[in-house]
């Protein structure tokens, strides 16, 4: 971005709340076309939800609920294991690894596919970050949460090297901008919301999706998958749900975010990158929201709540966190 590259960038974004910190200071000095690749900001049913909310069509919103169980459980948090492997030949194992720490190459440990990394928590800081960055994006942009005051986890098991068997977050956010404090919860590996949160909504689909973001507002409901896509509302007096798109209660609101042809999230980049409009998910938007998840992983290693003091960019109590916020790259990945 620095040397006027364009850039589309893949999950996860950052790995700390220091190098979200930078993107956002340099996305909107940069003049570049930057885009994550979260494609469910690019669903009309996504910029429609936003538009709902922030109209206040649901009231107040001051619970948000969300769910992650479509990798299935995770094994309880583990070291990496003893010994190495060969590397594979055409792997280059240092490159691949980049500027986390280096460790040797395992077979089947840390590859093939993206679930494995994520695991890791020097990687992707687990399923919290690796689906987090999706289903975050809604409640983020449509609420307009900036970094949590307080966050707690549930530990299942003492945290090691990887990711927890099951994650249960509650992140409590200010009010900001005239809203109302906001209750947020995230549960994955089989940890799903209370079922009186969710009954109505296993009703209208048959059965609860393993992915969720759901709204509770003074006046209604408002449910999306794990993507922000396929949106579904219920208002107070309503007899059934509703898509987003095509609710009565919405079909007058004006349209306030662009519409893309075809939802073609990549399509949206090449056309920034030729100098149409910027793109609705670039690098600032992006990092806001790996920075209202990111507080998690630092109560979840740290075995506490926290009170996350952004502004410093500190745990209150806690100098111990500092290497998990701040950078600490291998120097020969720093130019």
């Amino acid at each position: 971005m620095k040397a006027g590259k364009h850039v589309y960038c893949e999950k996860p974004l950052v790995r700390t709340i220091a190098e979200a910190r930078e993107l956002i200071e340099l996305t909107p000095r940069s003049k570049v076309a930057t885009q994550l690749g979260t494609q469910g900001t690019s669903s009309k049913s996504f910029r429609r939800s936003v538009e709902v909310i922030q109209a206040g069509v649901l009231g107040q919103v001051e619970q948000v609920w969300l769910w992650s169980d479509y990798c299935g459980k995770f094994p309880p948090s583990q070291d990496r294991p003893p010994g190495e492997d060969p590397v594979p030949e055409g792997l280059n194992w240092d490159a691949w690894l980049g500027p986390v720490p280096w460790r040797p190459f395992k077979a089947g440990v840390y590859m093939p596919g993206c679930i494995k990394a994520q695991n890791w928590l020097d990687f992707c800081n687990g399923m919290l970050a690796g689906q987090g960055c999706h289903t975050f994006q809604l409640p983020v942009r449509a609420l307009k949460l900036g970094p949590p005051a307080r966050v707690t986890a549930e530990l299942p098991e003492p945290v090691k090297e990887t990711y927890v068997s099951r994650g249960c977050f509650r992140f409590e956010y200010p009010a900001r901008e005239g809203l109302a404090p906001v209750t947020l919860w995230w549960g994955d590996g089989g940890k799903y919301p209370p079922e009186e949160i969710t009954n109505s909504v296993k009703e209208c689909r048959g059965q609860l999706p393993t992915t969720g973001c759901l709204f509770v507002g003074q006046r209604g409901q408002l449910y999306t998958d794990g993507w922000g896509v396929a949106g579904i509302m219920k208002l107070k007096g309503d007899k059934k749900w509703r898509g987003v798109l095509d609710h009565d209660a919405v079909k007058t609101l004006p349209l306030s975010v662009p519409r893309l042809t075809n939802d073609n999230h990549m399509q949206e980049w090449f056309q920034a990158c030729k100098g149409g409009p910027a793109t609705y998910n670039h690098f600032e938007i992006g990092a806001r929201v790996c920075e209202a998840y990111l507080p998690g992983t630092l109560s979840l290693r740290l075995g506490r709540p926290i009170e996350w003091d952004s502004a410093a960019m500190k745990v209150h109590g806690a100098p111990e966190a500092d290497r998990w916020i701040q950078n600490s790259y291998r120097m020969k990945w720093v130019s």
